[in-house]
């Protein structure tokens, strides 16, 4: 009676409201939930500097503009151009609602991905945006790129209206004249606008000379779109940096550190992962495809940040963004070349089922994909009892200067602010007037090809206390590999990729181990864990 009751409700439901939109409504359902969860879970190496940033900016009721952190810029000037949401993490953080921010930032991230589900219109296109799930994941968290995320959408969306639809409706034109709002707020947010207004100029310019367009009726609508454009600029000014948050937006673009070192930051092919490449090959496919089909300024748009993607793996968002309409456009646009061959060469039935195991492997692996990403999700393992070590021994050993790792650094600076640290997520373009750069020290010492070029920065930053990951343990959840693979295996599995990626890509010499040069040069493991090592100075 159960069995049969199930089956009615199941119907019922289906015939209601189709297995199609059933289906979108599971999927989206579990993709809320797997953000949720994802940003009570992960920390963001950058979020204790963010915290502690957010605390100055109550205890000063003012905006910082000087480095008060570490020992190696003090007094450097540098732009918080999030700035409010910092002050918004603090606030909850002390009065115990983080899930309120982790709430609002997984509904942030879900918003592109709710619309995308309502619009796809077959299983394909659903499984794409479900392919882009698995692969945003691994960037998801209570992080203020998030947002950009959600504004660029936004914009992207108010300016397909204007410049694809008809644009004379009142909703479009009032949407389109909050478009300065959007952007002023954004910029008060994040530093990531920038892309906001490359995608506005990008659509500007190619409708501009885009011989096809022609008329008064056009041209007036070009002076106001021109006209929208300029007052979107001008307003990002109004921040509490002006001029000053550009400056700091072109330092982090064409900051060589960044593009090398910072591992979000690096281009696609890095990665090595068959969801990324089937999500650029089947954007690049429907862009060839639909390439006359396609509105030129459009096209423009989806090149530009597939290239940009390409190139970086933190653009990837704004991929998603910019290609999914034509991804969508193209898989309809197929299906319907599909169905026009099947009434001239209909399948047989061998062909047709070979075509639905095909398909129903391809769905199933999807599934898979996501659900593997969510099951074994990892959260970012930060060195919690090396810290507690840390700090007491800050309090019967005064630690002058610190060499940290470049991921713990904003940890420290909430955990342990007694301690200047060396470096931490902010400072990857910071360039001291004599152009000194503590990345760069940075670089030279974690990048070492031999003990001299540690041993030259040490000196000169006068380093008497160090702060690594443990580099050569394996991590907890492979214990069985410790027990039962040889020692050689062992070494190549713990080995950092990215370290041989960038030996192979930027062609840097052979890489000494850091903690194994510093022993055999009399410094002192003074504590030890599978995360964290701490040696001091002979």
């Amino acid at each position: 009676m159960t069995t049969e009751f199930l089956k009615k409700i199941n119907h019922a439901i289906a015939s209601k409201i189709g297995w199609l939109k059933l289906f979108k409504i599971i999927i989206g359902a579990a993709v809320f939930l797997s953000f949720f969860y994802v940003s009570l879970k992960e920390i963001d190496p950058d979020l204790g500097w963010h915290l502690k940033v957010g605390q100055w900016i109550y205890a000063h009721k003012q905006i910082p503009h000087f480095d008060e952190f570490t020992f190696t810029m003090p007094g450097h000037r540098w732009v918080a151009h999030e700035w409010f949401m910092e002050a918004i993490f603090w606030l909850a953080m002390t009065h115990d609602l983080w899930w309120i921010v982790c709430l609002f930032f997984a509904l942030a991230a879900f918003l592109p991905f709710f619309f995308w589900l309502r619009r796809a219109k077959s299983l394909w296109a659903i499984l794409y945006v479900l392919l882009a799930v698995t692969v945003f994941l691994g960037m998801m968290g209570v992080r203020p790129q998030i947002l950009s995320f959600s504004f660029f959408f936004l914009s992207f969306e108010i300016l397909y209206w204007r410049f694809w639809g008809d644009g004379q409706e009142k909703r479009k034109k009032l949407f389109y004249i909050g478009l300065p709002l959007l952007f002023f707020i954004w910029a008060n947010l994040h530093a990531g606008f920038i892309a906001g207004l490359t995608l506005f100029m990008i659509l500007f310019f190619v409708d501009l000379v885009w011989p096809k367009k022609a008329g008064g009726r056009i041209n007036k609508e070009r002076i106001s779109n021109l006209a929208v454009l300029l007052i979107s600029v001008t307003v990002t000014f109004i921040n509490p940096y002006g001029l000053e948050l550009y400056q700091e937006i072109f330092r982090t673009v064409f900051s060589s550190n960044i593009a090398k070192y910072i591992v979000e930051c690096l281009p696609f092919f890095y990665f090595n992962s068959i969801s990324f490449s089937v999500l650029i090959g089947v954007a690049i496919f429907f862009i060839l495809k639909e390439i006359k089909r396609y509105q030129l300024n459009f096209l423009a748009v989806a090149i530009f940040f597939t290239a940009s993607f390409l190139k970086s793996f933190r653009m990837i968002t704004m991929f998603f963004v910019a290609t999914i309409p034509l991804v969508f456009s193209g898989i309809e646009r197929a299906q319907e070349q599909i169905l026009q061959v099947r009434r001239v060469y209909p399948f047989g039935p061998i062909t047709r089922h070979i075509l639905e195991i095909i398909g129903a492997m391809i769905f199933l692996s999807v599934l898979i994909l996501f659900g593997y990403g969510i099951i074994n999700f990892q959260p970012f393992k930060y060195p919690d009892q090396a810290i507690v070590y840390l700090k007491k021994y800050n309090q019967e050993n005064e630690v002058n200067h610190i060499f940290n790792d470049f991921g713990w650094g904003g940890y420290l600076i909430w955990k342990a602010p007694e301690i200047k640290i060396f470096i931490d997520g902010r400072m990857p373009a910071w360039r001291a007037n004599i152009g000194q750069s503590a990345m760069d020290d940075y670089v030279k010492v974690s990048y070492a090809q031999n003990q001299e070029d540690w041993q030259t920065v040490f000196a000169r930053r006068q380093i008497d206390l160090v702060f690594l990951r443990n580099e050569l343990v394996l991590p907890e959840e492979d214990g069985w590999l410790k027990k039962y693979l040889p020692e050689e295996i062992k070494q190549y599995i713990s080995e950092k990729k990215y370290d041989k990626f960038l030996v192979n890509f930027f062609g840097i010499k052979k890489l000494i181990s850091l903690k194994k040069s510093l022993m055999q040069n009399g410094w002192q493991v003074i504590y030890e864990d599978n995360i964290a090592v701490i040696l001091k100075k002979p």
